[in-house]
């Protein structure tokens, strides 16, 4: 990374912000980086910074050294947020698939469809009784 810094292909924010991952995390992402011909600019670029905080948040092993930025920081929180909502909406939809399925087999519902199937009569027996008076 120093390298990269000294040569003048890569800014010096982005580099310590680097720094604070281990030296085979740097690594691959160097790699990373090399292999998409891609420097990034950390401090404005927003891609960057989500590949940096997906990175950090798929590798919870990972030990960070140094201070995380705060732009970093809002997206590792926002991917969990996400992950975390996404587990939510799955236990909503696993209680609703299992609501329905109780509510089509249970005598509850065959009860209500015994007196859904009467109301049409009753209405038409409402409409002739208003035409007569």
């Amino acid at each position: 990374m120093l390298e990269k810094v000294d040569d003048g292909s890569m800014e010096f924010t982005p580099a310590v912000q680097l720094s604070y991952l281990k030296a085979n995390e740097q690594k691959q992402m160097l790699d990373a980086m090399e292999f998409a011909q891609y420097v990034p600019d950390i401090a404005e670029n927003w891609q960057a910074q989500q590949m940096i905080a997906t990175l950090i948040h798929d590798m919870p092993e990972a030990q960070i050294e140094g201070e995380i930025s705060e732009n970093i920081q809002k997206k590792i929180d926002w991917i969990e947020s996400r992950d975390k909502r996404a587990d939510e909406l799955h236990q909503i939809t696993d209680k609703l698939e299992k609501g329905v399925k109780d509510v089509f087999q249970s005598d509850k519902y065959k009860q209500f469809l015994n007196v859904m199937a009467k109301f049409p009569r009753y209405v038409r027996q409402v409409r002739e009784w208003r035409q007569q008076n």
